[in-house]
Order: C-alpha cells, then structure tokens, then sequence
C-alpha cells in the first residue's frame, strides 16, 4: 500500500531520458566516451553528432536506441492538426 502511494505522487519520466542513459551505457562498453545526457536533451547539434555516431555502431543496439530517440522526439499531435478539413465556408476573398 505505501509503495503504491510512492508511486502516485512519482512524475513518469520522459522516454528521452531513458533512452538517452540506455545509449551512455552502450557507448560506454563500445567506445569508453561518455554521453552529456542533460546536454543530449536540451543541445541539437550535440544530439545530432551523438547520434550519428551511435547510427555508424552496426551490430549493436545503438542505431535502434538513436531511431527510438528519434521517434520520442517528435511532435505526438501533429497528426490531430492536419486530420480535420478545411472549413468549407472559408474563402481568401471573403
């Protein structure tokens, strides 16, 4: 009971997150560097060299952990934007 109680009040961590400490692991054990993860969050162009570093590691997990990170990092409601149809009493000249 108490740990359910913990655990309610335990903000979900962000997916990035994870994923970005699952790639400093394997980057780690494959080439003794470190990944910046608070950097890996908040810096683009680290991300990006990170990552292509991580999609050049064929045969380990890294290139599907930097397609995953990918993936968490886009916009989840952009697809609800675009569904509904132009309002078809909308005109430019009116």
């Amino acid at each position: 009971m108490v740990i359910a109680e913990a655990a309610a009040h335990i903000a979900p961590m962000d997916p990035r997150t994870l994923i970005a400490s699952r790639i400093d692991l394997h980057l780690r054990r494959q080439l003794g560097m470190r990944l910046d993860c608070h950097r890996a969050l908040t810096d683009a162009a680290y991300v990006r060299d990170v990552l292509l570093v991580c999609d050049a590691m064929l045969g380990t997990d890294l290139p599907s952990l930097a397609h995953r990170f990918r993936v968490e990092g886009e916009p989840r409601d952009q697809s609800s934007r675009n569904s509904s149809p132009p309002s078809a009493t909308w005109s430019p000249t009116a």
